[in-house]
C-alpha cells in the first residue's frame, strides 16, 4: 500500500493530493473550503494584482509560483497561521517581486474567504476580519507599484 508521503513524492500524483487538503482544519465554517480551490484563486488574484500594480513580473513564473505554494501542504496538512511550520513555511526570499506578489493574493484570498463566510452568517470570522484585512495590506505594501489600484479593486 502506498502511503500519502509516498504518493506527494510524485509529480504527477502530488497536485491531485495537495489539491484535496482541506483548508481552515482548525476554524468553525459554513463552507468546506479545499486546497485545490485556494491555489486557484491565488493565481487568479495573483495576475490580478500585478496587472493592478503594473507590474513587469513575469506571469507566467507568478502562476508557477502560486500553484506550487502550498506543496510542503502535501505532507503537513493545512498549516493555520501563526503555527511555528508556518512561520518557517514563510520565510520570503530577499526582495522576490513575485513571491510578494504571490503572498498578498494569498492574503486576499484568505481575507476574501472570511467575508464569504461573515456573508453566510458565521460569526466567527468576524473576529478576524480586520487582522486578515491588515495582513492583506501589510503584503500589498510591500511590492512595488500603485497599492491604491489594488485597494480599490478588492473594496468595490
Amino acid at each position: 500500500m502506498t502511503t500519502p508521503y509516498e504518493i506527494t513524492q510524485n509529480e504527477f500524483h502530488k497536485p491531485r493530493f495537495v489539491a484535496i487538503i482541506p483548508r481552515w482544519s482548525v476554524v468553525p465554517v459554513t463552507r468546506r473550503q479545499t486546497n485545490g480551490e485556494h491555489i486557484f484563486l491565488v493565481a487568479r488574484y495573483a495576475i490580478i494584482i500585478a496587472d493592478a500594480l503594473n507590474s513587469s513580473v513575469d506571469r507566467y513564473q507568478l502562476v508557477h509560483l502560486a500553484l506550487t505554494h502550498d506543496d510542503a501542504e502535501a505532507v503537513t496538512g493545512d498549516l493555520p497561521s501563526g503555527s511555528p511550520l508556518a512561520m518557517f513555511k514563510e520565510i520570503p526570499p530577499a526582495q522576490d517581486e513575485p513571491y510578494l506578489i504571490m503572498k498578498t493574493a494569498d492574503r486576499l484570498e484568505a481575507y476574501q474567504y472570511a467575508m464569504e463566510e461573515i456573508r453566510l452568517g458565521n460569526k466567527y470570522m468576524l473576529e478576524h476580519r480586520n487582522e486578515l484585512w491588515e495582513q492583506f495590506i501589510a503584503a500589498l505594501l510591500l511590492c512595488t507599484g500603485n497599492h491604491k489600484a489594488v485597494i480599490d479593486m478588492v473594496s468595490k
